[in-house]
């Protein structure tokens, strides 16, 4: 006598199986925990290339009024400045990065040291589009702010600075 094959034995006949919960909550917290490592760098990433796009306006501007500078011995007058620079102004002059249609940073400067109305040295600035008062355009990412390094700020000397923050120029500029 044969033994009788029981109904739904073998591969063919079992149901198909799912996941367990526990099986499910052990992925959860796998995704969580890669999350948690992932996101905070990929911030700081992100900052720092929005940093380095406003740094870029910064050297690029300074190049201009250095440029002017060599061709007519000053920094300008309020009618003359290179740029839309104006003397005892931090008018936005250009944004940062320049190629995108909602830029991060306003960059400004003035001309200083006046005598007889000309400018014998700069101060340019880059604010984030997040402070108020940046100057930004209605276009730019008004919520972008920069938590570590602020206000970048560069002078006719090369000095460069940060303000106010915890962190000194160095670490803000070569970052």
């Amino acid at each position: 006598m044969t033994p009788r094959r029981r109904r739904g034995s073998g591969m063919a006949g079992q149901g198909a199986r799912g996941f367990t919960l526990t099986e499910l909550m052990i992925v959860a917290a796998i995704i969580a925990i890669l999350a948690a490592v992932v996101v905070p760098g990929y911030s700081s990433y992100v900052t720092r290339a929005k940093r380095s796009a406003a740094k870029a306006s910064l050297l690029q501007t300074a190049q201009a009024m250095e440029r002017w500078y060599t061709a007519n011995g000053n920094y300008g007058t309020s009618a003359t400045l290179p740029l839309p620079l104006v003397a005892q102004s931090t008018a936005c002059v250009a944004m940062a990065p320049g190629d995108s249609t909602s830029p991060n940073y306003c960059v400004g400067g003035a001309g200083t040291n006046l005598v007889n109305g000309v400018a014998t040295a700069f101060s340019l600035t880059a604010t984030p589009c997040g402070n108020s008062g940046a100057g930004c355009t209605p276009a730019s990412n008004a919520g972008y702010t920069d938590a570590e390094c602020n206000v970048l700020t560069l002078d006719n000397q090369g000095n460069k600075g940060v303000s106010p923050t915890t962190l000194n120029a160095n670490q803000c500029w070569q970052r």
